[in-house]
């Protein structure tokens, strides 16, 4: 076996020993021994805080369960109400009930008044609608003015509600004109 290096003589000449490069290797061997402390800190110290926040919340739970039970609310219940209902929050709830009871009036008042298509005499399409409005009231103001009350609008002589004018108001009944055609409505009758 020989170095590669063979001499006039063909005996061995041994290899110079490579010269060491000292602080690279130094600086090397610190930059690993600071990484592989920094991970054991954070595996030490990071496991610790999250045990900790968990065995908080479980005590935070236990105490307002005991307050629960002590005020006669069971756990279930305490879940159904929330464990952290303000007041903010309730009046939130309550509003919202509020809002969808409104909307469901709503809804069952268009349900009775639903819009239904029919034949004319003309030849064409009216709209109707299925409640048709009626003549509730009939008001003298102190000018000698009379105004009617059309379901939920008050109507002057010679306005138009839904394609008929009102011509003439009376004490206790009213003339409608509609297209050519005249007619008279009481109190508490329909307008068509």
């Amino acid at each position: 076996m020989s170095s590669g290096r063979s001499g006039q003589s063909g005996m061995r000449v041994p290899r110079r020993p490579t010269k060491n490069k000292g602080t690279g290797q130094y600086v090397m061997l610190a930059v690993v021994a600071v990484l592989v402390i920094i991970i054991v800190l954070v595996v030490a110290f990071g496991g610790k805080k999250s045990t900790t926040a968990k065995t908080s919340r479980q005590l935070r739970g236990q105490q307002t369960e005991l307050a629960k039970s002590a005020r006669g609310v069971s756990p279930g219940e305490r879940k159904k109400e929330g464990v952290r209902s303000t007041r903010r929050e309730k009046k939130k709830r309550e509003l919202a009930s509020v809002r969808r009871e409104q909307r469901r009036r709503e809804r069952s008042e268009r349900t009775k008044t639903t819009r239904v298509s029919a034949r004319s005499s003309r030849g064409g399409y009216t709209v109707k609608r299925g409640g048709s409005p009626v003549l509730q009231a009939i008001i003298s103001r102190p000018d000698g003015e009379r105004i009617a009350v059309v379901g939920n609008r008050q109507i002057k002589k010679g306005d138009q509600f839904e394609g008929r004018r009102i011509t003439e108001i009376g004490p206790d009944r009213i003339k409608v004109e509609y297209f050519t055609k005249t007619y008279e409505v009481r109190l508490n009758q329909p307008i068509y």
